[in-house]
């Protein structure tokens, strides 16, 4: 009897797929190309096997094109894949049986597949990043492949050792791959763990296939051990600490600490995964006039979210000085310095305005120029829609565009010999591309020169974007008309017999690309009035008649910071109200790392803002000097000053104590010990908020860094990081006769005393309100304690007073409140200590309690936000009545973005 034959559940599914597809593999007769029609797409009667939970939600809905469908999704992060799922089963439901199949795959082929495929066009460009697989394939618990074990590779000593992920990815387990993009915080954390222990175990195989005997040689060890530990990070797509830097045997073992540490992995990871999301979004539309101008949606919130935590982090510190026992509360100091958005603008403006006025007393021309990118750098039109010949690049990358443009003109303008200063703003365009405005000052007779400079290298990259070619090759159509018309906003000064040099034409001359040369033109009629640069770059002319160089520029720092003084005004390119629209570029700015506001030439501003705080020291001082002064001698010295003061001197006998103190201080002058009365000058100057007085007395706009008159001075401490890293700590600025100090005191962050957390967050609903004070010094004596519980006891029990009862007040409550928080009766009303001070008359008035009311306001109306689901529509945005401060107190870094 012969043997039976059985077949397994897989042969039987296998023959079962081939049978059903045995009409589609024939080969031969074949129809003609020009009447070929398609297969048909594949049906299957079972159900395919290894969907996932959103493949499964579509082919419930149509599983006749289960299989035509997988192209649009394939390679697609999960998050986004989900996304356009429910698009897709949304829009099938929508139009019902009749017309859903077909709505929801014109839907695949017409708008899903163009954003697909930039999708994957970035994706490209991240594809070094880690993912799940990778870090599998290098972890512990995968070491059942050829190259989990780094050893393995180290055939000889001075072999270097590299992993080849390819070779890996043959023998590995079954690990799906998921990109950072769709990681979570947790997940990241995890992966940071994993990536550091990677390094580590590197590090330790890579370290025991050496041996030296000599320091020397321990120094070359340790820079083969950073060199193929950097590779390796490279081969992740993240920069490796140090890279770029000149290595030392000191700091090669701080590079190296680095990389072993998880929460540099972690910090690395998170920016990487930012940065990438992002990108995506651009991708897909999500930035742009339509959509979420300058950032998207998701950006914003993220970015919103992490400004209320630092805040809230301030919030819980202070700053405490070990030696005189002084507490500071960290979020007023943070307030008073250039991290408020509104003292970072007045900054800014002052400086605008004295490099104005130095232009103007050296009798210079103001130019206002604008530089932008080619067409392949930008996503999508303002008016919508797509881009199609987009490069994949994000604002990252047409930033470090116009960086390069700019190092070209700035090279040209040096081996001219041009001198020049001024300033630069970086504002992105709806879609998050960034463009210049430029605001520089130059000699009259050599502004031609730079314009002339500024257009060629403008132009010069995709230059036939520039060229009319729908008259090509038509001569007749191209040649255009003598008198052009001119771009240059230029004012009658220019053309006036005085003006130092006569134009010669209307347009600088270009350089005319090969490919534009050998078209069959005549070459006289191939002449720089073809090119219509306006698209790429711009240039303006300042006339002081219609209106100053800072008038031009405040704007635009206005639009960048905080919108103030903006209320009304639109965008042109968004639609929406400038002030509004402030978060947003803020989070672009945070989310590219791209720096906004840069001066060329003249002195540091750090030395300005030390100069103003040597001076604001030397004043508090005097002002407390006065205070402890009776009414003579204060008479004296109002006496003293009569010789210099303008117009009628009011008569001691009139003159109040308030007024005394403010004519004596508004007298004061800072000075140093410098018998330079150039030095002297400089610090008035500062002290004044005059940046033209400042930058003269430094050497003026166009003075060199060693030649500077008054120069910082830093304290470098060694070993002061977590890594061992030498950090460099302002200390002062030094003169040409001393050095002054001006950081004086040793200030130590750190969490607020538990007292005071109790006291605010206990049953008695203590509140430090943003209005109250935080005592800088606890000078609150017993004696006063007392005084305040009898107060307390007075408004809170007055039946314990008539029966002569000790008061009962919660020593938690009592000592909050002797330290400036205010203690919540009701939902209106609170108490607090008001501090003693000094009253116009000079009278000292005692320390009190006093009743503050106040109206419950919701100051987190900000945080109402929607986050983007819909692709091509926008939310409802809610108007913010509170905006949390910018605090970007931390500058961000060129050095500090993440890849590679």
């Amino acid at each position: 009897m012969a043997e039976q034959i059985t077949f397994t559940t897989k042969q039987k599914r296998a023959a079962s797929i081939a049978c059903q597809q045995w009409g589609h593999l024939h080969v031969y007769p074949q129809k003609p190309k020009a009447v070929e029609v398609l297969a048909e797409r594949p049906v299957f009667d079972r159900e395919p096997e290894g969907m996932s939970v959103i493949e499964r939600n579509l082919y419930d809905i149509n599983p006749d094109d289960h299989a035509w469908r997988k192209q649009y999704f394939a390679e697609l992060p999960e998050y986004l894949v989900k996304y356009f799922a429910t698009r897709y089963i949304n829009i099938f439901k929508k139009k019902g049986k009749g017309g859903g199949r077909a709505a929801a795959n014109i839907f695949l082929r017409e708008r899903m597949s163009p954003a697909s495929d930039r999708v994957r066009m970035v994706l490209a460009k991240y594809k070094k990043l880690p993912t799940t697989q990778k870090v599998a394939l290098l972890s512990e618990q995968h070491d059942d492949t050829e190259q989990s074990d780094f050893a393995h590779q180290a055939n000889s000593k001075a072999e270097q050792i590299r992993f080849d992920f390819d070779k890996a990815e043959k023998n590995r387990k079954p690990v799906k791959s998921r990109i950072l993009a769709e990681l979570e915080q947790d997940e990241l954390k995890e992966m940071a763990f994993k990536l550091s222990s990677i390094i580590i175990s590197y590090q330790a195989t890579l370290t025991s296939t050496i041996e030296c005997d000599t320091e020397e040689g321990e120094s070359m060890a340790a820079l083969m051990v950073y060199r193929q530990c950097a590779d390796l990070i490279e081969d992740f797509g993240i920069k490796a600490p140090g890279a770029g830097k000149k290595l030392k045997p000191d700091n090669i073992f701080q590079f190296i600490s680095k990389m072993r540490c998880e929460k540099w992995w972690f910090g690395r990871l998170s920016k990487a995964r930012k940065i990438m999301r992002e990108h995506l979004a651009i991708a897909m539309g999500q930035v742009s006039s339509k959509a979420s101008p300058y950032a998207s949606w998701d950006c914003v919130r993220e970015h919103k979210e992490q400004q209320k935590r630092n805040w809230e982090a301030i919030q819980n510190m202070s700053l405490f000085d070990e030696e005189t026992g002084e507490e500071a509360d960290l979020a007023d100091m943070v307030l008073k310095s250039v991290s408020n958005p509104a003292i970072r603008r007045h900054e800014l403006m002052v400086r605008c305005r004295g490099c104005e006025d130095i232009a103007t007393s050296l009798g210079l021309q103001g130019l206002f120029l604008t530089l932008t990118t080619p067409a392949q750098f930008h996503n999508s039109y303002k008016k919508g829609g797509f881009i199609g010949h987009w490069n994949g690049a994000s604002p990252r990358d047409a930033q470090a565009y116009l960086n390069n443009v700019w190092q070209r003109i700035r090279a040209k303008l040096g081996r001219e010999e041009i001198r020049w200063f001024g300033v630069r703003v970086a504002e992105p365009h709806h879609d998050g591309t960034p463009h210049w405005h430029l605001l520089l000052w130059v000699k009259p007779e050599e502004v031609l020169r730079v314009t002339d400079i500024f257009i060629r290298y403008a132009v010069k990259a995709d230059m036939h974007e520039l060229l009319p070619q729908k008259q090509w090759p038509s001569v007749d159509s191209f040649v255009r008309v003598n008198k052009s018309v001119n771009p240059f906003k230029v004012y009658s000064k220019v053309y006036a017999d005085n003006f130092p040099v006569k134009m010669k034409r209307n347009c600088p001359e270009v350089v005319i690309p090969d490919s534009a040369q050998r078209l069959p033109i005549a070459e006289k009629t191939l002449t720089t009035l073809n090119v219509d640069y306006s698209a790429r770059c711009d240039v303006g002319f300042i006339d002081p008649e219609q209106g100053t160089a800072t008038g031009y520029i405040a704007k635009y720092i206005s639009k960048n910071i905080d919108g103030f003084a903006m209320d009304d005004e639109v965008s042109d390119e968004t639609g929406k109200l400038v002030k509004d629209m402030a978060k947003n570029v803020s989070a672009w700015k945070s989310r590219w790392n791209i720096r906004q506001f840069q001066f060329f030439g003249g002195a540091p501003v750090t030395t300005y803002r030390e100069l103003r705080r040597f001076a604001n020291q030397n004043k508090k001082a005097f002002m407390e000097y006065l205070f402890m002064q009776e009414r003579v001698d204060l008479l004296t010295i109002y006496s003293m000053l009569q010789r210099d003061l303008v117009g009628p001197i009011k008569p001691s006998k009139l003159i109040t104590n308030k007024e005394l103190m403010q004519v004596i201080g508004d007298s004061y002058q800072a000075r140093g010990d410098s018998k330079q009365s150039s030095v002297a000058g400089t610090l008035a100057a500062a002290d004044h908020g005059n940046w033209q007085g400042y930058i003269m007395g430094q050497g003026g706009p166009f003075v060199k860094r060693d030649d500077l008159l008054i120069v910082n001075v830093y304290q470098e401490l060694p070993f002061a990081s977590p890594h061992g890293e030498t950090v460099r700590k302002l200390e002062g600025f030094q003169t040409p006769d001393e050095v002054v100090k001006t950081r004086l005191k040793v200030w130590t962050i750190k969490k607020k005393s538990k007292v005071d957390e109790e006291a605010e967050t206990g049953a008695l609903a203590l509140s430090g309100a943003s209005g109250s004070s935080r005592s800088s010094v606890n000078n609150c004596t017993e004696p006063e304690k007392v005084q305040v519980c009898d107060q307390l006891t007075r408004l809170l029990a007055p039946n314990e007073i008539l029966a002569n009862s000790p008061p009962n007040i919660d020593d938690f409550a009592l000592t909050a409140l002797l330290k400036g928080s205010s203690l919540k009766v009701d939902n209106e009303t609170s108490l607090k200590i008001r501090p003693a001070e000094v009253d116009e008359h000079g009278n000292k008035r005692p320390a009190q309690l006093v009743e503050v009311s106040r109206a419950p306001a919701d100051d987190l109306k900000w945080m109402d936000f929607e986050g983007w689901d819909q692709l091509f529509t926008q939310p409802e945005q809610v108007k913010d009545e509170y905006q949390q401060p910018d605090l970007s107190f931390f500058p961000e870094l060129e050095s500090d973005w993440p890849l590679a």
